[in-house]
């Protein structure tokens, strides 16, 4: 009789594991097993305990193993490796402990596995002890949205793992979206035994998965060290709409949780091991490379610590595919996507294609931080000695469609959807092959989970992958199931099922609309051969076989006990708690899934809201089911009765048969009229930050009054008062902020049996006067908010072209527009701040020095009067703009427009201290465009752009204060340039002339507390610097050297410091005699406990330019025509006069007609004759110029001046420009005539201009 016990632990069984993995040359690394498997049988020897493992004496690609264990000590242990022969045998020392040293161990049938019997002393042998593991780590790489084909765009990859992986050409993932692939990864299920089909609920979620049942939970349990490095869910909003989500809670089997929270390439939060922190925008924030660095930090720590299972999941290049800073335009050369099957059917415009190209580009150039990632991880695994003994998986959740089948994006049958790269290097046999059978992602989890030895908790779908990276022949499967959710079109809500096969994909729409392609002659799937009669056996064949893999219950669930209650939520919110019975036991029998929900309104299959399981988890064929919905989702409902439609899923995907319930919404509280502080008693605006509301309920009844806020959709109790005899109720608010909002009245019958919920009323709040600030607050739609505080003590607030009411004195104004393309107005001389948030906004500031921050969109932002400054910030990521086309393709940027009036106020600032990226603006007369600038992080065609509505306009702005990069800043003297951080450089002009004194006033010192010394050494390559050291609070005497030199030093506090040089005459730079200055270059050295630390360097150049003179003003058109000479007194300055080489530019702007012209007159001067031969000027017989444009039919008289002209010949040549008109009876509209100089150099004088006026 054989009589046998178990007494084991397994590996992993305990969270004071065994260490495992390699080390370097000499040292031991361990797998340890606490006692195995113990069998004894009567009258014979019983099993040694075999267990740790150890590897030693590690060298790269060499095993050898140190096996221990105990027995009787008078036996003869024997070890055998599984699949191979005897290893080594030991006898046990008198405690019985034992140990075997296998050298250069062979991998046999993908694994280090061992196993031990014992001899006695009679020659008895015993039976084999439970066989023991030296277990691989594990590095699964899983990019977001990648196609196959874009492997060669990872050059390090291809060439790390290419060289000696095994490369499954033929690899999908069958259910082409993020949710339904990633599940199947985790759990080793199609998406039809999962239950999710989507990414979101009701068709996907945690909710619809069994997370105790996944790949890292067996793992663990296995023994290995598990950690998630980047995507675990796809939606985590949705999902934590259910009560059963854990939230913030690390999902089971994680060891370390580095989870994306949410997805996305910049100012994300990390969600790591429950505690989140939130990223910025700033280069080094780029998901993919925090992500890279964690994952390399757990695999440096695996040497000691056991088998690890790292699982790397960066969120590109799912779109908009924004790459790392470094890689910004890596790809932008690439050519067109064009396969045979782009954009046919011709779905898309040509704005769609461009921005179809874009996306490409982006995409692909996204992935060369998760190339770089590759090549850390593989460096790490090599410092670390365990390359050898890791098994590195390089795969994608799904494809991505460039336009194919005129189509962008995934989720469907087609190749470009469903096929993914998948490389498996063992770096135990490192050996390059190529496989062609049809491999899923499912196989993936087998794989790993076989490799591991670990215990699966339910069946999965996959099969290991091991024998075909191994080089072995296997019978495979053939074809597989495609099944992917349809959301829009004539079926939408209807499941699609295609099969696959090594030479066809067959698919089905509808009964009547089904596809046949032949890939092998085909394989850009253009032809359906579904009617084609050579393929009627094909498609019958594949039809058939279509209908086998189809999950066989094909019939939905019913929905019973449908039920809607109104309760309270354990914060005192009300809510209505659905709750109904699912059942599939009548209609197949399979698990049910998340059902949906539908107010009044009902959709197809799968676009309702999803409900959660009453007992926290989805895993029988009856469920109870319930989900509150909460008062944000009934805003807008009329009063009276309201229809909810629900109906129930089952795991497979079938939907059954709808039912409704009914629920009731009492009349809305009404606004009182003395809180209507606006002309309509209708709009619900009002002033009254603390409104009074009225209703009706049951006599007596407790009325609870909620306000949801609709800009942030919290919900708080605003008020509670007791109903009268009648049921009269009246309550007032307690203070709110202004915003819109939706307040709803929830009654409780006096004695307990009967609640009541309104419907919600919309108040919105316009203003609110606290400490004399007015802060006026618009909606997330298109408002019109208009501030009107030109009349004494009275300032009017109006929303809409509606009055919301009067406010008296207040003395600052704040206007908040949000989302939408808004116009927001002040008008009077009250200091108002005006943001417009996103959209494109409109902004008018009134008379008393307004602040105007236009936000996202392409904004006007208009001064008016005062001194005004103008805010601009950095371009932020605005993923959405980037996930459709505009009408010119990709999202580009955007351009704000400035119009600001010479009168307007003489501190006019436009503010860029919050743009962290490059800037280049030009404040000088002459141009619209004034600024330039783009981002950090987004693609390089992103720009911001600032325009000046008329180019007269740059001057009238006195201040530019620029960001933290390197800027290129251009302006008058007259204007104060100030760069801040960074490496800028500030081009002045006109010339400064000898001994002039200029005030530098854009220097400052930053990146040190202001109380802290630091050394600051100004350095002029030319003339002389002198700083003003009579400035209160500024530098003293004894703090300077060198004053009044090229070059001098400061020493003081950074405030001191800074304090003398933003005043106004704080630092002067003296021009020298007979030169020009070309550069100023400003370091600054902190220094802190006698350490230098250099961190600045600030450089202004000046530019000496042509200065026009004696030309602006107006002349008159006599009536009797002939030529008018345009500038007689015109003057030139120029100490270079380097002029042959440069031009004269002299045009119209604005009208003009085809009978004007713009002329040379020729003649005597008195100094000299000036003629016109042909295209040459000639002055004295010398050539002084060639005419490239006659200025003849309203067209400008364009002159290249040569080596003839002189600064003398060059004035006579301006006093000679002349207009004259062809017409007996020109248009009386007054003709702009500009003049323009250039010199050989390329420096551009000021623009003047002269005004022609006719008489009438």
């Amino acid at each position: 009789m054989l009589n046998w016990r178990h007494n084991w632990t397994r590996c992993g069984g305990s969270r004071g594991r065994r260490r495992c993995g390699n080390t370097s040359q000499g040292a031991l690394t361990a797998q340890t097993l606490e006692p195995r498997v113990l069998f004894s049988m009567d009258g014979l020897t019983p099993a040694p305990v075999a267990g740790p493992i150890e590897r030693v004496d590690a060298a790269p690609g060499v095993f050898n193993f140190l096996i221990q264990g105990t027995a009787e000590p008078s036996a003869v242990v024997t070890v055998l490796q599984t699949g191979g022969g005897e290893v080594g045998s030991a006898r046990p020392d008198a405690e019985g402990r034992w140990n075997v040293r296998v050298d250069a161990a062979t991998l046999i049938n993908n694994q280090f596995a061992f196993a031990a019997y014992e001899t006695d002393e009679s020659g008895n042998r015993s039976v084999l002890s439970q066989e023991i593991r030296y277990q691989p780590n594990f590095v699964l790489i899983n990019t977001d949205d990648m196609r196959w084909d874009s492997l060669p765009y990872l050059p390090q990859t291809s060439q790390l793992l290419g060289g000696s992986a095994t490369n499954f050409v033929n690899s999908f993932t069958p259910t082409a979206s993020c949710g339904p692939s990633r599940a199947s990864l985790m759990t080793g299920q199609l998406a039809s035994q999962s239950g999710v089909l989507y990414n979101l609920p009701p068709l996907g979620g945690l909710v619809n998965y069994d997370i105790n049942s996944t790949l890292p939970v067996w793992l663990d349990a296995a023994g290995y060290r598990t950690g998630l490095f980047g995507k675990d869910r796809t939606n985590l909003v949705t999902d934590q709409e259910f009560e059963s989500d854990p939230g913030t809670q690390p999902l089971p089997g994680w060891d370390e949780y580095f989870a994306l929270y949410p997805v996305g390439y910049y100012n994300e939060t990390i969600n790591h091991n429950g505690v989140l922190t939130k990223l910025g925008t700033e280069a080094d924030d780029y998901s993919t490379d925090v992500l890279a660095d964690a994952v390399t930090e757990f695999i440096s720590q695996g040497a000691e610590n056991g088998p690890f299972f790292a699982y790397f999941a960066p969120h590109a290049p799912h779109y908009p595919g924004f790459p790392a800073a470094r890689h910004l335009d890596a790809y932008d050369d690439i050519e067109p996507w064009r396969p045979p099957n782009f954009n046919v059917p011709a779905n898309n415009t040509t704005a769609e294609i461009a921005y179809i190209d874009s996306l490409r580009q982006m995409q692909l150039a996204s992935l060369l931080a998760i190339d770089e990632a590759v090549a850390a991880i593989y460096d790490k695994l090599t410092a670390t000695g365990q390359l050898d003994n890791t098994v590195i998986v390089f795969t994608s959740d799904n494809g991505f469609q460039w336009g194919e089948h005129g189509n962008l994006g995934k989720g469907l049958v087609y190749e470009e959807s469903i096929r993914v790269p998948l490389l498996i290097r063992d770096g135990r046999d490192p050996v390059q092959r190529v496989r062609d059978e049809l491999v899923l992602n499912v196989d993936v989890t087998a794989t790993l989970a076989g490799l591991a030895g670990a215990t699966t908790t339910h069946t999965i779908d996959g099969r290991s992958l091991a024998p075909l990276v191994a080089g072995e022949s296997v019978d495979w499967r053939t074809d597989f199931l495609v099944q992917n959710p349809r959301f829009s079109g004539p079926y939408a809500g209807v499941q699609q099922y295609a099969v696959r096969t090594e030479r066809y994909l067959y698919t089905e729409k509808s009964v009547s609309d089904v596809q046949l392609f032949d890939l092998q002659n085909d394989p850009y799937e253009l032809r359906n051969r579904a009617k084609d009669p050579k393929y009627a056996g094909v498609l019958a064949r594949l039809k058939s076989r279509l209908d086998q893999l189809k999950p066989q219950d094909r019939m939905g669930p019913t929905v019973s006990q449908l039920e809607i209650a109104l309760e309270l939520s354990d914060l005192g919110i009300p809510q209505f708690q659905l709750t109904a019975n699912v059942s599939d036991i009548a209609s197949g029998g399979s698990e049910i899934r998340t059902p949906e929900y539908f107010l009044d309104q009902s959709g197809p299959n799968g676009s309702g809201k999803g409900i959660d399981t009453a007992d926290g988890k989805f895993d029988s064929a009856v469920e109870a089911v319930t989900q509150n919905i909460l008062l944000v989702r009934l805003a807008g409902l009329e009063p009276g009765d309201h229809t909810l439609t629900m109906n129930g899923r089952d795991l497979r995907g079938n939907w059954g048969d709808r039912v409704t319930s009914v629920f009731h919404l009492t009349p809305r509280p009404l606004l009182a009229s003395a809180s209507d502080t606006g002309d309509s008693s209708r709009d619900g605006l009002t002033l009254d930050n603390t409104p009074t509301l009225s209703g009706s309920t049951l006599p007596r009844a407790k009325v609870s009054l909620f306000a949801t806020n609709q800009l942030t959709g919290e919900t708080v109790l605003v008020g509670t008062r007791r109903a009268d005899a009648s049921g009269a109720w009246s309550i007032t608010t307690t203070a709110l902020s202004a915003a819109p909002y939706s307040m709803a009245a929830f009654a409780e019958a006096l004695d307990g049996t009967t609640n009541r919920l309104s419907a919600a009323v919309s108040v919105q709040i316009v203003a609110t006067l606290t400490n004399g600030l007015l802060q006026v607050v618009g909606t997330n739609l298109d408002d019109r908010i208009v501030v009107d505080g030109s009349a004494p003590n009275r300032t009017v607030v109006m929303f809409n072209g509606v009055s919301a009411g009067t406010v008296s004195n207040p003395s600052r104004i704040q206007i908040l527009g949000h989302d939408g393309n808004d116009l927001l107005e002040v008008t009077g001389s009250i200091p108002a701040n005006l943001s417009g948030g996103d959209g494109n906004d409109a902004l008018y500031g009134g008379s008393g020095g307004d602040a105007l921050n236009g936000g996202n969109g392409n904004d006007r932002l208009i001064g008016n009067g005062g001194s005004d400054r103008y805010l601009f910030s950095s371009l932020t990521l605005l993923s959405g703009l980037f996930n459709k086309a505009t009408p010119t393709g990709m999202f580009n940027g955007f351009t704000d427009e400035i119009t600001e009036t010479q009168d307007g106020g003489s501190k006019d600032i436009l503010d860029l201290t919050s743009v962290n990226s490059s800037i280049t603006a030009d404040l000088t007369p002459g141009r619209t465009g004034v600024v330039d600038y783009g981002s950090l992080f987004l693609p390089r065609f992103v720009r911001q752009t600032i325009v000046m509505s008329d180019s007269s306009q740059p001057a009238y702005l006195e201040q530019l204060l620029s960001g933290s990069g390197d800027d290129d800043l251009r302006g008058f003297l007259t204007q104060k340039m100030i760069g801040n951080a960074g490496d800028d450089i500030v081009t002045l002009s006109p010339r400064v002339n000898s001994q002039e004194r200029v005030p530098l006033q854009g220097l400052s010192v930053t990146g040190s507390p202001e109380d802290e010394q630091v050394t600051v050494k100004l350095t002029a390559t030319a003339g002389t610097l002198q700083l003003n050291t009579e400035i209160p609070a500024g530098i003293q005497g004894d703090q300077l050297k060198g004053n009044g030199t090229r070059s001098i030093t400061l020493t003081a506090s950074r405030r001191a410091i800074n304090t003398t040089l933003a005043a106004a005459t704080g630092l002067l730079l003296i021009a020298p005699l007979g030169g020009n200055l070309e550069e100023l270059t400003v370091n600054m050295v902190a220094s802190v406990r006698d350490t230098e630390q250099a961190t600045d360097r600030f450089m202004i150049a000046l530019q000496n330019s042509p200065v026009l003179g004696g030309v602006s003003g107006q002349v008159t058109y006599p009536p009797r025509g002939g030529s008018l000479l345009l500038a007689p007194d015109a003057t030139v300055q120029d100490h270079e006069q380097n002029f042959a080489g440069g031009s004269l530019m002299v045009r119209f702007t604005g009208f003009s007609a085809t009978t004007d012209a713009l002329s040379i007159s020729t003649g005597s001067s008195g100094t000299g004759e000036l003629r016109v031969n042909g295209k040459s000027v000639l002055y004295d017989g010398s050539r002084i110029g060639t005419i490239l444009s006659t200025g003849s039919s309203g067209e400008s008289l364009a002159i290249r001046l040569t080596e003839g002209v002189t600064h003398d010949r060059l004035e006579q040549l301006l006093r000679a420009i002349s207009y004259s008109s062809k017409s007996a009876n020109p248009s009386r509209v007054a003709r702009r005539v500009e003049f323009t100089l250039k010199d050989a150099a390329g420096a551009a004088s000021n623009v003047v201009a002269k005004i022609v006026n006719f008489k009438s």
